[in-house]
This record gives C-alpha cells, structure tokens and sequence, in this order.
C-alpha cells in the first residue's frame, strides 16, 4: 500500500522544532560565564647594592648588585633599592624608570653618598713636563657655561682659579705661566691642563675633577 502523502510533510515539520527545543535546553545548561580574575601584584623585592663586595651579575636580593645604575635597571614597581652606606663614584639616574599608582620604586640611601667627581690619575692623564699633565676632551660637552663654573679639587678644595659663574671670569692662565697647584683650559686643544711640584707623584696628589652634575636625575 502506497505511503500516505502527509507522513513525510509531519516529519519534516517536526524536525525544526526538535532541533529548536534541543538547542534551548542546552544553552539552560551551560553555566555562565566565570568572571575575569584580576592579575596579581609581583611580591615586591628588596634590592641591595654594594660597591666593595657586589657584583652586576648578581641577582640583587640574595646577593647585591655593584653599580645603582644596574639596581635600576631590573627595579619593578613596588621594589626598595638599598644601598650600602658607602661613597659611590655614580649617579642614580631613572630614565625611563617609574613606579605606579600606590607602587613606587624607592632608593634608600642609608646614608649613602654620591659623589660626582673623578679622580686626576697617571693612566688617563698624559705627561708633557715635570708636573704638568695634559687630558683633552675630558668630558663629553664643554662650553663657556661650563667652563665658567669649573674647577678642580685639590685635597678636597676647590680652586676656580679666580674665575666665579656670574662674576670675575680672567682669562686661563698661559701654561708658561702656570704655577704648581694651578690648572688651565686650551680651547684650541679642548684640553685640560693641571701642574703640581715636579717629584710629586700625580696618584698621590689626590686631584679630582667635576664629572657628575646630578645625583638623582629623572627623565621619560
């Protein structure tokens, strides 16, 4: 007997609606959605340097950095950096560098000093007679402005020569007429010019120069 002609138009009418109720009942099933968990703060670390006994290569928290410079260079937000109380021949300059909102990133000086000249040494410093020595381009910028302000420390003194940063501004000395415990400036040479007692050994002199204009500096 043939197939009543409805049968197959009911299942085809059917097999929406079963699909339909199916997907409904699954999607009453799925749970909702977690809600987004919010990232947790790095623990933040105590870093410790050292210049006598760190080195850079070390991790800072265990055993200390040498150099401020590589303390912050791996600082995070929320880290304390700990210095030594010693003399430190650096800056500490964060460039770049910063903290965030309630994370600061702290320098804990504990009495600790920056100091920011260099040392007048026999390696780095040419001789041209009995105690006088010659350094050209000693520092990367040097202009009027600078050399107006200059100086050089002497057992811990400064001699200017004569020359102040708003008033007497002499002419530097010729280096014939240079004295022991006297410098000069040959511009022509970009060259700086220091004489002490001939027989003076220059390592023992204990001669410095302005190298570092800031202890602390921030920039970005």
């Amino acid at each position: 007997m043939p197939a009543s002609p409805w049968i197959p138009r009911f299942i085809g009418f059917l097999s929406p609606l079963f699909l339909a109720s199916g997907v409904a009942a699954l999607g009453a099933e799925t749970p909702p959605p977690a809600a987004p968990v919010a990232p947790v703060a790095p623990v933040a670390r105590d870093l410790h340097v050292d210049p006598a006994q760190g080195r850079d290569s070390n991790d800072g928290v265990k055993l200390p950095f040498k150099t401020i410079k590589q303390a912050i260079r791996v600082a995070l937000p929320g880290d304390t950096i700990h210095l030594v109380p010693a003399t430190y021949y650096e800056s500490a300059v964060f460039a770049n560098k910063h903290g965030e909102p309630g994370r600061p990133i702290t320098l804990d000086g504990h009495g600790a000093v920056l100091e920011g000249s260099d040392p007048v040494t026999s390696k780095e410093w040419e001789p041209v007679s009995p105690g006088l020595y010659r350094k050209q381009h000693l520092i990367p910028r040097i202009d009027d402005a600078v050399l107006q302000r200059w100086f050089m420390l002497w057992n811990g003194r400064m001699n200017h020569m004569g020359r102040t940063s708003k008033g007497l501004r002499p002419p530097f000395k010729a280096l014939a007429d240079l004295q022991p415990d006297e410098w000069t400036y040959v511009k022509d040479e970009d060259a700086f010019y220091v004489k002490i007692p001939p027989g003076q050994d220059l390592d023992a002199a204990n001669l410095r120069y302005p190298y570092r204009s800031a202890g602390v500096a921030l920039g970005g």
